[in-house]
């Protein structure tokens, strides 16, 4: 060989038995960081060095038999982990006859984890247990941490969780004490898989977020790998907003790194799955068959089947059922199976079984049903959701309305014990979204009875389900006590740049960094697991008798709205106009107010915009009040809204003039809140924030007619100051700009100096105040949920406990407030009930949109 014109001895050729463990070594360290595409390549080109060629015998020199075996169970895990289950199964039967006694253990280990994959759970366990004392014998750690991890998610998918922590708490232990992070990585990671399996969401999440941090610092790779249980987490919780946002995550850190990843196909089935749980199917047969093709390009048999499912569910969801689809999706169900998913093959089992029912072959539907009834504790609440439903409709398909409703009555209930575990009221409220087709088939059945008793438990049923738990205060420690100061500072600077015109672009995004993380910590928060029981009807005839008032509860079924109106120990059903009709009415509604509030409008045009306002009171008034008012007389009105209607301010509507008006979400709520209708002799709060014109008269004002009143006004109005003020309080009243976050209630907020005081404070609460007044604000609006479960400032309220609370719906003139406001307090003063003095007080300013809630 000639280099620069001098012969020279060529290179050597690389010794096959140093590069084919070279080659096996990168392997499994490239499959250690996630990259598994790129693992099986090492692996593959290992293996061609010592003579293996695909659907060949493989009989390599003595010498090099060793680590051909070595490579085959390295790339049998790899083809497994991408879903090839079978395909790994037949690499380990050619490994076995070249592993020498040395290997013996982890080729027992690696056909455990392979068997695992291909769901045969029990012969898994058996090849650990065939591994385990030669692992603890001969070792290496390593290895014997990688059995204790893979054995404990066997345990937890039996339904072990006991045994499963125990092996976990065994690896943690391992891991730490041999230095092996990322191994301790995965092992917290498996203990979140545990929690959420035994239906502990919150815990689930928290650990997730831990196992997150170890790889970010040690394997940055696998983050997506513990993302994908988050988001699977919140999924179970019904959290479909904030699964779809981790979804986009996922997706976008991909893009970036240009690599290929199996779970890019099942991230895109989370968002088929979202799409189908908002009634989207279109939307939903795109993401499937996405996922169909990313699982196509990584060969995943798992993925494949799991994307066909989906898609099937969407063509069902449409309506598209052809001739040859029971068939076809029977044959998916035993795919499923055979790839080691029993829970999805479950799902579509139900889902030939619901066509099954449309098709009107009801003795096969029941069948499959029966044969699916033999639940595992490890079921999801969708699939278990899923049956009950389907179950039903069976039921109806036969005519037993009966049968039907208590298939629908033991979902929602299983859902309510669940929901009770949780803490946050947000995810409270996301368990309310899965049950919410459980619900609606129970109203569609008992309107159509026409039954009035029976259709307001039906609605008291399936509304507003999270005021029935105790509330629970989110998790304190130092770090989210200086997350949250942070927070105020950012919106109070904020505020402070806006107020001269100073870009606040960068700040925003900043401080919504630290309010997701503020807002991840409060899902952490675990429920009692106490739940207050339905009010029965007769309890609420008894209350409204007592007060001499009527209720009216609306509720909207297939696109129309009805009402309920209960008084004078009577229950009348009254049907009602298109729920479009009246959301589109209120929607302009509202704008008008906000538009005649604020900067001065020429007269012309204010003019123009309160004629508008007039004429939506009108048409909401005639849809919704006209035909109900009859049965109501002259008695004073409770109120529970339908969604459609969640923010309409009562008291602008013509027919309710003068007219004391309570809102509640719900009549259980209601009920609730004038039973425990505080009588505490606490202290009376007056606060004030900053840059509100009349705030300073205005608490002057109530001040006088409250002596005793501690009145905290400028810099002494903090929210640290307010929040010790507010806990205990018999009655508060805080003057200040206020903004609801339909996209984030939470942090929907009143301003006050150095910051806001936020709805994400009131659960910090440990004696709520008995009586709020907000002056001033919108943050009487409230984001309803599917389900039908508000959230916001004022929700928050009424939700940690305070009896009562008025607000605003819309922005208020600041001088129209204060006269409101004052006018109010003198009714409260000279002993007058809540709605009744708000009624009286509103006289004044009829354009205002002040609403009482709670018990009123």
């Amino acid at each position: 060989m000639v280099k620069n014109g001098e012969m020279v001895s060529p290179d050597p050729a690389p010794d096959p038995l140093a590069e084919a463990w070279r080659l096996q070594k990168l392997g499994v360290e490239t499959m250690n960081v996630g990259k598994l595409s790129e693992a099986a390549q090492h692996l593959r080109s290992g293996l061609g060095l010592v003579g293996w060629q695909e659907g060949k015998p493989l009989d390599p020199p003595l010498t090099l038999r060793a680590v051909a075996a070595r490579l085959l169970i390295s790339l049998a895990y790899a083809e497994s982990e991408q879903g090839r289950h079978q395909y790994g199964l037949s690499l380990l039967d050619l490994a076995e006859p070249l592993t020498p006694p040395e290997f013996s253990a982890t080729l027992a280990l690696q056909r455990g984890v392979v068997t695992h994959k291909a769901g045969r759970l029990e012969l898994a366990l058996d090849y650990y247990h065939t591994a385990e004392p030669l692992l603890e014998e001969f070792g290496p750690a390593r290895q014997l941490v990688s059995l204790l991890l893979n054995r404990s998610v066997t345990h937890a998918e039996l339904g072990r969780t006991g045994l499963a922590r125990m092996d976990l708490r065994r690896c943690t232990a391992l891991a730490d004490e041999h230095g092996l992070p990322i191994s301790l990585a995965k092992a917290w990671h498996a203990i979140g898989n545990v929690e959420a399996y035994s239906g502990n969401i919150p815990a689930a999440l928290s650990i997730y977020d831990r196992a997150a941090r170890l790889y970010l610092e040690h394997a940055p790779d696998l983050e997506s790998q513990v993302l994908l249980s988050k988001t699977h987490a919140l999924l179970d919780a019904g959290l479909l907003r904030e699964a779809a946002a981790l979804c986009d995550q996922i997706i976008g850190d991909h893009k970036q790194s240009g690599r290929t990843w199996w779970g890019l196909a099942i991230v895109h089935i989370y968002r088929a799955q979202i799409a189908l749980e908002i009634d989207t199917p279109e939307a939903a047969l795109h993401a499937a068959r996405q996922a169909e093709v990313y699982a196509g390009e990584i060969g995943s048999a798992f993925s494949v089947s799991f994307a066909e499912r989906l898609r099937r569910g969407a063509e069902l969801q449409s309506g598209e059922v052809s001739p040859d689809y029971v068939s076809a999706v029977s044959t998916l169900a035993n795919s499923l199976a055979e790839v080691g998913d029993p829970l999805d093959a479950g799902v579509a089992w139900m889902l030939a079984a619901k066509a099954l029912v449309i098709q009107g072959d009801l003795s096969e539907a029941e069948r499959i049903l029966r044969r699916s009834n033999r639940g595992h504790r490890t079921d999801g609440h969708h699939f278990r959701t899923l049956r009950r439903l389907t179950w039903a409709e069976l039921e109806v398909a036969r005519g037993d309305r009966s049968a039907a409703l208590k298939h629908l009555r033991i979902g929602l209930n299983q859902l309510h014990e669940h929901r009770a575990r949780l803490g946050s009221m947000e995810m409270q409220a996301g368990m309310t979204s899965l049950g919410r087709k459980l619900a609606e088939k129970g109203i569609e059945l008992v309107i159509d009875s026409n039954r009035a008793g029976t259709i307001f438990s039906w609605s008291e049923r399936s509304r507003a389900q999270a005021f029935r738990l105790p509330p629970a205060s989110p998790p304190e420690d130092s770090e989210i006590a200086e997350i949250l100061a942070r927070v105020r500072k950012l919106r109070n600077e904020i505020r402070e740049a806006e107020l001269v015109g100073d870009p606040v672009a960068e700040l925003r995004s900043q401080c919504r960094i630290w309010e997701r993380q503020l807002r991840e910590h409060s899902w952490h928060a675990s429920g009692s697991g106490k739940s207050v029981p339905l009010v029965k009807i007769g309890q609420v005839h008894q209350e409204l008798a007592r007060w001499d008032q009527a209720l009216v509860s609306f509720v909207a079924d297939r696109g129309y709205l009805h009402a309920l109106v209960l008084g004078d120990g009577r229950t009348s059903h009254v049907r009602l106009g298109p729920v479009d009709e009246v959301a589109e009415a209120n929607r302009r509604l509202l704008v008008d107010l906000t538009a005649a509030t604020g900067r001065k409008l020429p007269g012309r045009m204010l003019d123009v915009v309160r004629r508008s306002i007039q004429h939506q009171a009108n048409v909401l008034g005639k849809v919704l009040l006209e035909p109900v008012l009859p049965l109501v007389g002259a008695k004073d009105l409770v109120v529970v809204p339908a969604q459609a209607m969640a923010s309409l301010p009562w008291g602008v509507l013509p027919q309710l003039a003068g007219r004391p008006v309570t809102v509640s979400p719900s009549a259980s709520v209601w009920w609730s809140a004038v039973r425990r209708e505080s009588r505490r002799a606490g202290p009376t709060l007056l606060a004030s924030g900053p840059d509100l014109t009349h705030a300073e008269e205005e608490l002057t004002a109530i001040a006088g007619l409250r002596p005793d009143s501690l009145v905290l006004r400028d810099r002494d109005a903090t929210p640290s100051a307010i929040l010790a003020a507010l806990d205990g309080a018999s009655l508060a009243h805080l003057a200040a700009h206020g903004y609801h976050e339909p996209e984030n209630v939470l942090f929907s907020r009143l301003d006050f100096a150095d910051g806001p005081l936020m709805a994400y404070d009131i659960a910090r609460l440990s004696t709520p105040p008995a009586h709020v007044t907000l002056s001033a604000c919108d943050v009487g609006q409230s984001t309803v949920t599917i389900g039908d479960e508000s959230l916001g400032f004022t929700a928050a309220l009424l939700h940690a406990g305070t009896d009562t609370v008025v607000s605003s719906v819309t922005k208020v003139e600041h001088s129209a407030a204060a006269d409101v406001m004052t006018a109010y307090h003198a009714g409260l003063v000279a002993g007058h009930r809540p709605a009744r003095a708000l009624a009286e007080a509103s006289a004044r300013q009829p354009f205002t949109s002040f609403v009482c809630y709670g018990a009123g």
